[in-house]
């Protein structure tokens, strides 16, 4: 009989889920069922669910010397619940040709039964995960390094922009907005293509000094790297292998965060570049302006801060 634990809580406004869980040692695809229908009553996007699931994600990965599959119904239940709620396995994403184990048991089995499971909108904060070193137990720990400080505050950068720009422009500052639409001395088109103008210089800014961090840290790891090579080559101790491996993993990590990094401004470049020369995206941006007025006015009634 498994059990599981469900928070609902709000950090700096954003509404998250967390979940530990200590899933069942039998077959029992309804135990996983419960856990998503009680998830999905929240209705938040951002999800973490942890714990010991008694069930591996895949059998010839996460398996050593096991005689045949457990728990196939749960497996794929849980299968069926990662797709419904847009969750993956963040450890194998990460690691997706490791063979690591956090239980081990009689007849020298062993499995990953403990993992984090997550929504993809967290995917890209996520800096690390890692398979602990247990200690008087049968399982090991699972961690996951979370980066969230810098994304937040362009979060809150974009939105002083946007404040600032409808300032700057509003045409009588006392007009009563909780019965009123907010009237600009500029068009609503206009008034947009200053906000994104304002955003743009900020998210390059933001781009510039996030790169120059990240070659400043891959310069730092090369540079341990190489001191330990070196101390590896007088003598070859397990301990030093080990956070060479660790600072090695630590690299590789930061350079995949470059590498989608470079293909999100692609994407983005391609659809600024796309919209000025396509007249479907022309035609588009007119039959918006309706609804860019609506947001903007539901954006200075709320008073994000």
């Amino acid at each position: 009989m498994g059990n599981f634990i469900i928070l609902d809580i709000t950090i700096q406004d954003y509404r998250k889920t967390l979940a530990a869980i200590y899933g069942p040692n039998n077959d029992d695809p309804v135990f996983f069922e419960n856990i998503k229908h009680k998830i999905s009553h929240y209705g938040n996007s951002s999800i973490v669910v942890a714990g010991d699931w008694n069930v591996v994600q895949d059998y010839e990965m996460d398996t050593l010397h096991y005689r045949s599959e457990n728990n196939p119904q749960s497996k794929a239940k849980i299968h069926e619940v990662m797709h419904e709620l847009d969750l993956l396995d963040i450890w194998r994403q990460q690691h997706p040709f490791d063979n690591r184990y956090s239980w081990w048991g009689p007849n020298h089995k062993q499995s990953r039964l403990d993992y984090f499971m997550i929504t993809s909108d967290i995917e890209a904060f996520v800096v690390s995960s890692d398979i602990g070193i247990s200690y008087r137990s049968d399982h090991s720990p699972v961690l996951i390094n979370l980066s969230l400080l810098r994304e937040t505050e362009f979060i809150d950068k974009v939105k002083g922009d946007i404040k600032t720009v409808i300032e700057e422009y509003e045409s009588d500052p006392s007009m009563d907005i909780e019965t009123d639409d907010k009237q600009f001395n500029i068009s609503y088109q206009l008034l947009w293509d200053m906000i994104k103008m304002k955003v743009l210089g900020s998210a390059i800014s933001f781009s510039s000094f996030q790169k120059k961090e990240g070659n400043k840290k891959e310069k730092e790891l090369l540079y341990k790297i190489s001191l330990l090579d070196e101390k590896l080559l007088e003598n070859n101790l397990p301990s030093v292998y080990q956070e060479r491996e660790r600072i090695e993993l630590e690299l590789k990590i930061l350079r995949e965060k470059n590498v989608k990094g470079i293909i999100t401004r692609a994407k983005a470049r391609w659809q600024v570049e796309g919209e000025k020369g396509s007249n479907y995206f022309c035609n588009l941006e007119k039959k918006n302006i309706t609804q860019k007025k609506i947001f903007l006015n539901l954006f200075w009634r709320t008073k994000l801060r």
